[in-house]
């Protein structure tokens, strides 16, 4: 019995040997990259934030996903951004007095990268060389710099300003959340597309905006927070948080921001003279947009302009700012409703910006003014410089220098010469339709056509 229960042990414990030694060989396999990227992060942890007790972060990340992928070259990097506590990387920051919350707290406080690549265009080029990116280095140290709002680190002072420091001052048991980007390439194949490490700003109406970071593939947040002095035995200062493996992470940037919505996301319906009076409760002036893409859709820093109305800044502008956090699904209609002021929108039903019946109506108020003898319709997939969709409506002659017409021949999505005979009402019929040509719309009377607003035209 003794000799049995004695081999059985021996048994175990030769068992458990051959099992550590096959799961050490397949680690070091996985990190050799022979069962490919995501095989291998199963084995290998992605690194570690440190917090230290001086208010500095150094981000030590682990290779886990470069090795043998053509993806990743020289051109790559490795960026780390950190915003106040409830930021929403997704959207624009803004600073001034008009900015939302949201807005407020998703300005960048803090930013570090992975190889001190250069900043196109201004001092930190000759500051600090280009350094080409290591694909094959086990790890990458990176240290977060004080940064302003368009990610730049904020001043030089024989080196970077680090995060703590006369102008990034942290205190005690301060709270941040903080992101890591990976970027496939430094180097952007359209020279027209703003270098992508730097936000890009932006004024509109008075107030400064700074596009949303914009990597390839965006980690979930990390929260961490500073911690000086310990409050017990078992708090001591410092603090160092797990990096999400890659796994994890979101494909974002360049398949997101940059996507031609030509074609997809379209002005459907515009309603320029209401029956009633123009604007007031009852017969708002209407603009309707359709996501045909296929998918969910954020509109956040999109304009809309139109001719005596004047231009909307989607998610920004007061009356929209819900489309900040609001996703428009495949097929569902967002629309505008423009009142002469406040008290006759306030008089309207309320606003709906829940788009899960498959439309939701937003009110305007101040911009009633809407064109319908002759003008244009003009969407942008942000402030004025991306067309999306263009609409030229007439009762007269068709002019050939209408607002927008230009730019919109260039992205091809409207024709000089070519008008829609426009009037009170003008749709797109059959619904959704877009040739780019003035077949696309039909316009007709109020009452005699009936807008549709939310559903679809008829």
């Amino acid at each position: 019995m003794k000799n049995m229960l004695r081999n059985l042990i021996q048994l175990l414990i030769a068992s458990l040997i051959l099992a550590a030694s096959a799961c050490k060989n397949l680690d070091d396999a996985a990190n050799r990259g022979l069962f490919g990227t995501a095989t291998r992060e199963l084995f290998a942890d992605q690194g570690y934030v440190y917090f230290d007790d001086t208010g500095n972060i150094t981000v030590e990340f682990n290779n886990t996903e470069f090795y043998r992928n053509p993806l990743f070259n020289a051109a790559s990097f490795i960026a780390v951004w950190v915003f106040p506590r409830g930021a929403n990387p997704y959207a624009r920051c803004c600073t001034g007095t008009n900015c939302t919350s949201i807005e407020l707290k998703s300005c960048v406080v803090g930013f570090g990268f992975s190889n001190y690549l250069a900043f196109t265009g201004s001092f930190y080029f000759d500051l600090n060389p280009v350094q080409p990116f290591n694909p094959y280095a086990d790890k990458y140290y990176i240290p977060v710099f004080a940064a302003g709002s368009d990610s730049v680190p904020a001043s030089y002072q024989g080196e970077y300003t680090t995060l703590s420091s006369p102008t990034g001052i942290i205190n005690d048991r301060a709270q941040f959340d903080l992101y890591i980007g990976v970027f496939q390439s430094i180097v952007h194949p359209n020279p027209v597309i703003p270098h992508k490490l730097t936000n890009e700003m932006r004024e509109l109406s008075g107030t400064t905006y700074y596009t949303a970071v914009d990597p390839d593939w965006l980690s979930p947040v990390i929260q961490v927070e500073s911690r000086f002095y310990p409050q017990d035995e078992n708090d001591p200062p410092g603090s160092m948080y797990i990096i999400p493996s890659f796994l994890t992470w979101a494909p974002h940037g360049e398949i997101q921001r940059f996507e031609d919505y030509r074609n997809r996301v379209l002005i459907n319906e515009l309603v320029g003279n209401p029956s009633g009076t123009d604007g007031n409760a009852g017969s708002p002036e209407l603009a309707e947009i359709y996501n045909k893409t296929g998918g969910g859709l954020s509109m956040y820093g999109w304009r809309i302009s139109v001719t005596g109305a004047g231009s909307i800044d989607l998610g920004i502008t007061a009356g929209t700012e819900c489309l900040a956090t609001t996703t428009i699904p495949a097929n569902a209609y967002l629309v505008l409703a423009y009142y002469t002021d406040s008290a006759q929108a306030a008089a309207d039903p309320a606003a709906d910006c829940d788009f899960s019946d498959g439309a939701g109506r937003l009110k305007i108020a101040g911009v009633s003014g809407m064109t319908t003898g002759t003008g244009s319709a003009r969407l942008y997939s942000d402030a004025g410089n991306t067309f999306v969709d263009y609409v030229q409506y007439t009762t007269g002659t068709c002019s050939v220098t209408q607002t927008g017409l230009s730019a919109a021949s260039k992205a091809a999505i409207w024709t000089t010469g070519s008008c829609t005979t426009g009037n009170d009402y003008i749709r797109r019929l059959p619904d959704a339709t877009d040739t780019n040509t003035p077949g696309d719309w039909s316009g007709s009377a109020i009452p005699g056509g009936v807008p549709t607003p939310g559903a679809a035209n008829n």
